[in-house]
């Protein structure tokens, strides 16, 4: 009996030392796993630092040399890589130097478009130049901007309207002496349009004038014409009348013994009169 129960506790000795022994292991695999994993997520936050630092030292990169050199090209750029900045703080002021720089730009800009306005006086570039002024942000630029634009709009307008009336005054007194200044005031307006409209309606009244002015020559000639052929026309006269006659049976020549032809210009050469029955 007692050799039986020194066996069982011999038996339930080794088992329990063998599950002791598989709990010892299991539980140094669990915590050499959860080692492992610490490292990884150590790792993963490593790198992504490193990465951010990147970004940033890129962006400050970038950001200067868009400061040192600036350029449309490299402002796109530079938004570009600032966006992937992470790091509110560095993102906002680097945000902050390139608005300086891209306000730089577009005043640049602004300047050479109302240059350009200035120098080519069309109302297309007003529009070009207005919209680039209106992004300026500091006030006392953008007031002299819009000040220089407004002067050109302003002179366009006075243009206009001296051509708008000169072009009128022809319309209503259609004379030569009037065509000349219509075409040179005319000749101020830049805007294609306007200058189109214009000279369409001086060109109607040169045609106007011409047409008149055919009309009046034909006539003057035709009436030339008839003095020339009336004072040529052959009249009858006698040699003591004071009368001239269109026809020799006129009744103021009956009475008359003898009669003769010349010309009506001779006859009116002598003073004499037409007949008072013709």
């Amino acid at each position: 009996m007692k050799k039986i129960k020194s066996f069982i506790f011999l038996a339930v000795c080794i088992f329990s030392l063998q599950v002791n022994q598989g709990v010892l292991v299991n539980n140094s695999i669990i915590d050499n796993i959860s080692n492992q994993s610490t490292i990884v997520s150590a790792d993963s936050k490593g790198d992504k630092k490193n990465s951010s630092d990147n970004n940033i030292r890129q962006a400050k990169k970038i950001v200067k040399n868009l400061e040192k050199e600036p350029s449309e090209e490299k402002l796109l750029n530079a938004k570009k890589i600032v966006k992937k900045v992470k790091h509110k703080e560095t993102k906002s002021s680097l945000k902050k130097r390139i608005s300086k720089v891209e306000q730089t730009l577009i005043i640049d800009k602004a300047d050479k478009a109302v240059k350009n306005l200035e120098n080519n006086q069309i109302r297309e570039n007003i529009s070009d130049a207005q919209q680039i002024t209106d992004r300026v942000k500091n006030d006392d630029k953008k007031a002299d901007l819009n000040r220089r634009i407004q002067a050109v709009s302003n002179a366009i307008t006075t243009r206009e309207n001296d051509a708008e009336v000169a072009v009128k005054n022809l319309e209503n007194d259609q004379n030569r002496n009037n065509i000349s200044e219509a075409q040179t005031k005319t000749g101020y307006v830049s805007d294609s349009e306007k200058n189109a409209d214009l000279n369409r309606r001086i060109t109607a009244v040169i045609s106007a004038i011409e047409s008149r002015e055919a009309q009046e020559q034909a006539a003057a000639q035709q009436a030339a014409q008839a003095a020339q052929d009336q004072s040529t026309a052959t009249v009858y006269i006698t040699a003591t009348g004071k009368r001239y006659h269109l026809s020799p049976n006129c009744r103021g020549l009956n009475n008359s013994k003898s009669t003769s032809s010349t010309t009506l210009s001779d006859a009116e050469a002598r003073g004499l009169t037409l007949c008072q029955f013709e």
